[in-house]
């Protein structure tokens, strides 16, 4: 009877293992990911104003954040040390369905010059497969997204990424 259970928890296993396996197959393929194009979508600026985030010839940091999230209040100043030595680099900041009020305090307290924009339904960081922030995406010139990471970044490591 033991080794019958034994035999039975073991094809079971595997089982799960290959359906897990599959699982992961047909996720992966779902968004958008490092080596992809970037392909365009939808933000709200902090004035409510319908914005039409994509690739327009030149290099691009995407940083998904939220003002709640310590990490992400972390690389704040990196960003806008980045942003200022590099204006050359378009920098989007997409916050994640947090209101205008609440970036805006954000910002002012913490002294940051920068611009973000709202995902107010969570759909592009759906697309892009945000499943824990910051996650941050670096695109080319061509729109092709050459680095992705979820975690903090440094503006050196965007430098490094870029090649500047």
């Amino acid at each position: 009877m033991r080794k019958r259970l034994g035999k039975i928890v073991g094809i079971l296993l595997v089982a799960m293992l290959f359906v897990s396996m599959g699982m992961g197959v047909v996720s992966a393929k779902k968004g958008i990911m490092q080596g992809d194009e970037l392909t365009t979508f939808d933000a709200m600026t902090l004035d409510g104003e319908k914005f039409r985030l994509g690739h327009q010839g030149y290099p691009m940091v995407i940083n998904f954040w939220a003002t709640w999230c310590p990490p992400c209040r972390s690389e704040m100043p990196e960003f806008q040390k980045f942003s200022e030595k590099h204006p050359g680099v378009e920098m989007y900041l997409v916050s994640l369905e947090e209101s205008p009020q609440t970036i805006r305090s954000f910002m002012r307290s913490e002294g940051l010059n920068l611009s973000p924009v709202i995902d107010p339904t969570g759909d592009a960081a759906n697309y892009y497969r945000v499943t824990a922030i910051p996650t941050t995406l670096v695109v080319n010139r061509d729109g092709i997204i050459i680095y992705r990471k979820v975690g903090v970044v440094t503006a050196k490591e965007l430098e490094s990424v870029l090649g500047l």
